[in-house]
Order: structure tokens, then C-alpha cells, then sequence
């Protein structure tokens, strides 16, 4: 935020405006997903599976409103997958257990999740690459040799 105080108002604008999309963007996917309904229950479980981990990543958001709102549709796509442990740890923001609870839950998402993760190495934001390299060290005892 201090950056964004020295900036000229260009690069404000386009800060502000990136970090608005983001939280939109979340949100909207969590009332997507509350308006899911009969045989696209099933496709729909497949998609949220896969935005598990942007939304934990973006748990570490600098950007209060956006951190907040990935918490939220976290919660909402455990409840919707019926996850217990994950709503619980969503619920309470317990960021450091989330990611051990995503790779205890289902073990043949490693590679997806190394996937995932890798883009968030390169990331603007600091607190975004940190979260994702907590995240691969966890992941390394359950990938193949050769990865």
C-alpha cells in the first residue's frame, strides 16, 4: 500500500482496479457454485476440486479484501464438497494446516497441484510466492522420483 502512495496514478489505478478483479472474480465463482443444481453437481465438484489451491494461495493476499473473499469461497467449496476438516480450518483461517489438509485428502492431485503452484513462484506479490513455495516443500514427499 505504501507503493501504491508513491506511485504515479496510472499504476494505482491499475493495482486497484487488478485487485478488484481478483476479489470479484472469486466471489462471483462462489454464487456460480451456490446456483449448481441436479447433473452439474457432479461436473461442478470437479472444477471447485481444481480451485482449491488458487483460492488457499490467495488466502495470502496483500490485498485485505481479496484474501478475505478467497477465505470465503474457500469455505463455501468445502461446504459444497462436503470437506468437513477443510470447512473447519477455512472457517477458523488456519492457512498453515490448509495445505496439508488439501494433499491429505486426495494424494493423486500432487502433480496438479505442483502445476498450480509453479505460476505463483513468479508472482508480483511476495506473500503469494512464499505461500506457494510452503506449499511445494509440502508437496515434495508425494511426488514421483524424477519431477
Amino acid at each position: 500500500m505504501e507503493t501504491l502512495q508513491d506511485a504515479n496514478t496510472d499504476v494505482r489505478m491499475k493495482a486497484l482496479v487488478s485487485s478488484q478483479v481478483r476479489e470479484l472474480s472469486i466471489s462471483f465463482f462462489q454464487d456460480v457454485m451456490k446456483t449448481v443444481v441436479g447433473r452439474n453437481v457432479k461436473k461442478m465438484k470437479k472444477k471447485v476440486q481444481r480451485v482449491l489451491l488458487p483460492l488457499f494461495l490467495h488466502m495470502n493476499d496483500q490485498i485485505e479484501s481479496v484474501a478475505k473473499a478467497s477465505g470465503n469461497t474457500l469455505l463455501a467449496c468445502a461446504k459444497f464438497l462436503g470437506w468437513r476438516k477443510l470447512s473447519y480450518l477455512a472457517e477458523t483461517r488456519q492457512t498453515h494446516l490448509i495445505g496439508e489438509c488439501l494433499l491429505l485428502h486426495n494424494r493423486s492431485r500432487v502433480e496438479e497441484y505442483l502445476c498450480q503452484s509453479l505460476p505463483y513462484l513468479k508472482d508480483a506479490q511476495a506473500t503469494l510466492r512464499v505461500a506457494a513455495i510452503r506449499f511445494i516443500g509440502d508437496l515434495a514427499p508425494g511426488l514421483p522420483r524424477g519431477t
